[in-house]
């Protein structure tokens, strides 16, 4: 559009099998069409039950919510080895 929305932006820290470990909430005011926002977010995975996690935002506005995105996460270092087949 070529008017600047208000909304909030949504990230939900969830297991892979869906259940919501902790959720984050941000407003945004005026952004300016065809303008970003970087909204920060710090997830403490002290303690966390899983090794594999996933970050799910969205956005709402104008009675609207976009498609999610959304990225895989690992609390845990992994190390792949090369495959030798002989």
């Amino acid at each position: 559009g070529d008017l600047p929305v208000d909304g909030i932006v949504t990230i939900e820290v969830q297991t892979l099998a869906g259940d919501v470990v902790e959720t984050f909430v941000q407003e945004f005011v005026d952004l300016a069409a065809g303008a970003t926002e970087t909204i920060p977010v710090g997830w403490d995975s002290t303690g966390a039950l899983e090794t594999d996690y996933r970050f799910v935002g969205y956005v709402s506005y104008d009675s609207t919510i976009t498609e999610p995105m959304t990225a895989e996460i690992s609390t845990q270092a992994k190390v792949y080895l090369p495959m030798i087949k002989r």
